[in-house]
């Protein structure tokens, strides 16, 4: 079960990550303004939120099918830890990416 959760965990940083530092990245080189950066980094959150989710649900009955706990599933508190690290990394991710000042 510690396995699924980190799993899970590591599965939303490494994506969210990656497209943090490509956004980043292309504001940097002026490829694109921070306001549509952060709009695109919205819509990737919505996208990594959806594909984790999915392996949330898809993946917990596979870890131990004969292990039924009282109470909440593990598909449902995955769902729930995966849609919970997503919106933080969403706020993280608005709120840190920024333009660098230019000075003349």
């Amino acid at each position: 079960m510690l396995v699924y959760f980190v799993g899970l965990v590591i599965l939303v940083l490494l994506l969210s990550g990656g497209g943090y530092l490509l956004l980043q990245g292309t504001i940097d080189h002026r490829r694109i303004t921070e306001r549509d950066a952060k709009g695109y980094f919205m819509v990737w959150m919505f996208i990594v939120t959806f594909i984790s989710v999915s392996v949330a649900y898809f993946a917990a009955p596979h870890i131990d099918p004969e292990v039924v706990a009282e109470g909440i599933q593990q598909s449902t508190a995955g769902m729930f830890v995966v849609t919970a690290l997503c919106i933080a990394v969403l706020a993280v991710g608005l709120i840190k990416l920024k333009e660098k000042q230019q000075f003349l």
